[in-house]
Formats: structure tokens, C-alpha cells, sequence
């Protein structure tokens, strides 16, 4: 009776140790199809105005890809390729005009919680306070 018990034992042992081995390589393809995905978002978003305006704001690219939810950021990709206010971006980028980003920007309010906290106070402040100071 021993023997079986031995033998039932070792055999349990080898295939709970397949299923690690299995659920190892299961999850060592789904993070380097992550990274892939996640490279792919980072590309896309450098060819946008909106690598410029995280930077605007503050944002870094890997902090932003790593706090947004990948809909969120696609969601933020078509947005951003289909806005139609171009040339107040384009002033607002280039430093050309002092304006909040809540008044042009259709990601804006999204983007807003990806602020660090340190900035954030630079864009807590109402429209009106800004184009009133000149800013």
C-alpha cells in the first residue's frame, strides 16, 4: 500500500509541476504581448499632437501608458485624430498662446487625471482666471 501511495504522490508531483511549467510560459506570452501592445500604443501616440500635449502638461508617455486603461488611450487616439481645432492646438504646443486646455482640447478633461500632483495646480484653475491674466 506504501508503494501505491509513493507512486500516486510522484505522479501528482510531475504533473502539478507541468501545470507551473504550463502556467509559467501562459504568462510570460501574455506580458511580451502586453509590451508589444503597449510599444505599438507608444508609437502611435508619438505621431500625434498628443505626445506634445502630455508633454505640455506634464505627462510623461510611460506614466500615461501605464495609469490609462488601453480603451482609454485608443479612445484619446481617435480623439485626438479627428479634432477639429488644429491651429489652437498648434498656438497652445508651440507656446505661441497662453490658453487652458479645457477650452480647445477634447481629451483635456481625460487627461487631467494622469497630471502629476505637482502640476496639477497649474491647471486646477478656471478658463476665465486664465484669459483674464493674459494666460
Amino acid at each position: 500500500m506504501g508503494e501505491v501511495h509513493a507512486v500516486a504522490v510522484t505522479i501528482l508531483l510531475v504533473f502539478t509541476g507541468l501545470a507551473f511549467v504550463w502556467m509559467c510560459v501562459g504568462v510570460g506570452g501574455c506580458i511580451r504581448r502586453l509590451r508589444s501592445f503597449r510599444r505599438e500604443l507608444s508609437t502611435e501616440v508619438k505621431t500625434l499632437r498628443m505626445y506634445s500635449m502630455l508633454g505640455r502638461l506634464g505627462i510623461g508617455l510611460p506614466r500615461y501608458l501605464r495609469k490609462a486603461h488601453s480603451i482609454d488611450v485608443e479612445k484619446h487616439l481617435l480623439k485626438c485624430q479627428g479634432c477639429s481645432v488644429l491651429p489652437a492646438c498648434d498656438a497652445y504646443l508651440q507656446r505661441y498662446q497662453e490658453m487652458h486646455p479645457s477650452t480647445f482640447c477634447p481629451n483635456f478633461r481625460d487627461l487631467e487625471r494622469y497630471i502629476p500632483r505637482r502640476r496639477r495646480k497649474l491647471y486646477s484653475r478656471a478658463p476665465e482666471k486664465c484669459e483674464a491674466r493674459g494666460r
